[in-house]
């Protein structure tokens, strides 16, 4: 037992791939030396940065050499990637946050240029690893009958706030979130719910005058007289669903004025994030 000292291994942290030939020059950082304990084969390395190093935001790949520089390889002495570090400059880090046991409580991440639906936080364990372990088992998803623990439904897990985000059409308040790359299955409002929403129906109104307004959203192979789709910009979309008592919110199609609105069984899916 005990811990061996790596007088000649090198590490470079670099926006570059871990290969034969890696310059150290640029972005890359070489430090000193680094120890290995020969119980575990832990690698404990320390990087020193030089003034301003690595203050590009981005992922860098963290390169390994047991012996010399990273210019040639032979061996048993190869450029190997151990991992990545990954630079923000948006969250503000170096927090900490005190808790009470077993009460429910809040996180506020401070920053610039957030996203609610991007910029997260996650807690594991004390000994876990950040990127790697899943969550702590004592941290649960506020979502009925779940607790969500494994590290991919954490990340796909997209928080609501009653009070500003989806709300109840009886409050009076019609706000929306968008939710990219998803949509709700099966829950589309029928045209002839109102005359409003059924003129605007792509097949009945495109399907007669091609160049009307917002027709470039008609699909005549899947548009018919009884399909859902709405040939509509986001604004007309919304303020159709507005407009009706029933709709929960709206698909929108990335790319033409083209959409479908939903009923308020939609609603169990997004609280359950299985959109």
């Amino acid at each position: 037992a005990g811990v061996a000292t790596l007088t000649t291994a090198k590490i470079a942290v670099t926006s570059a791939p871990c290969a034969q030939g890696l310059a150290t020059g640029g972005n890359t950082v070489i430090s000193g030396m680094g120890t290995v304990g020969a119980a575990d084969d832990t690698l404990k390395y320390t990087v020193t940065l030089p003034n301003g190093g690595l203050t590009a935001a981005g992922f860098r790949n963290v390169c390994y050499k047991k012996d010399g520089d990273f210019t040639t390889e032979s061996t048993g002495n190869k450029v190997e990637m151990i991992g990545q570090l990954v630079v923000t400059r948006r969250a503000d880090v170096q927090r900490t946050f005190v808790l009470d046991v077993d009460v429910e409580q809040s996180l506020e991440v401070t920053g610039a240029n957030l996203d609610w639906r991007r910029d997260r936080v996650m807690v594991v364990d004390c000994n876990g690893m950040c990127g790697v372990s899943r969550p702590s088992t004592a941290a649960v998803l506020p979502v009925a009958g779940s607790q969500y623990t494994t590290l991919s439904k954490y990340n796909a897990y997209i928080a609501l706030n009653p009070a500003g985000d989806i709300t109840d059409r009886a409050t009076g308040v019609a706000s929306y979130t968008e939710v990219p790359k998803r949509h709700c299955f099966g829950n589309n409002l029928a045209l002839d719910t109102t005359p409003e929403l059924l003129a605007q129906g792509c097949f009945q109104k495109c399907s007669i005058d091609p160049a009307a307004e917002f027709c470039s959203g008609y699909d005549a192979r899947v548009d018919t007289a009884t399909s859902a789709a709405v040939c509509s910009d986001q604004a007309g979309c919304q303020a159709l669903c507005d407009a009706i008592e029933g709709c929960y919110g709206f698909d929108m199609h990335q790319g033409s004025p083209r959409c479908f609105l939903n009923t308020i069984t939609c609603r169990e899916q997004v609280e359950s994030n299985r959109l």
